[in-house]
């Protein structure tokens, strides 16, 4: 009976921990989405401010599209090269409501991309995108704290099913 209580509390406390770590990582990852967007519509609006289209960066793709969707500039890649933009989504947000945002694996760099879009008023779409890897590489730099402190609260959770199994089970103990 003992090892029957001690099991299911056990097994509550992990399975508490686990959706805790998993909820978390959650929560983690969509608020260190928002700050990429958020950074990428700063860079964008200081692009549009300054007139920066065209400038190279190491961290940053940054397009310029016409409203017909023609890439007229591409850090990353020879504007030639690169169909109509008019179907990506952040292009079809940004002509219809000002802005735009998306996430997804780009043809081009064979990475995933997220990407800020802000219609300009003569029309045009800027478009900044920063590669996805550097915030894989900050949420795996977070994994190893998030797996020490859910097997920090698993030893602890074990601990104290222990204890009050103990607990539970003593007077039944004494009693027979």
């Amino acid at each position: 009976m003992r090892q029957k209580i001690n099991r299911r509390f056990t097994g509550i406390a992990l399975f508490s921990v686990a959706i805790t770590t998993i909820v978390m990582t959650m929560v983690f990852y969509s608020q260190l989405k928002k700050q990429v967007f958020s950074d990428l519509a700063v860079v964008a609006d200081l692009l549009t401010d300054e007139g920066f289209y065209e400038r190279k960066t190491d961290n940053l793709r940054i397009t310029l599209i016409d409203a017909d969707g023609k890439v007229l500039f591409d850090s990353t890649v020879d504007e030639q090269s690169l169909a109509n933009h008019l179907d990506r989504p952040e292009i079809a947000e940004a002509i219809s409501s000002g802005t735009g945002m998306g996430i997804r694996k780009s043809d081009t760099l064979s990475e995933s991309v997220f990407y800020y879009a802000e219609r300009l008023e003569n029309g045009q779409i800027l478009r900044v995108g920063r590669e996805a890897h550097s915030v894989a590489a900050v949420l795996l730099s977070a994994l190893p704290m998030v797996l020490t402190t859910a097997l920090l609260l698993a030893v602890i959770c074990l601990l104290v099913s222990h204890y009050l199994t103990s607990a539970i089970v003593k007077p039944i103990d004494e009693m027979a």
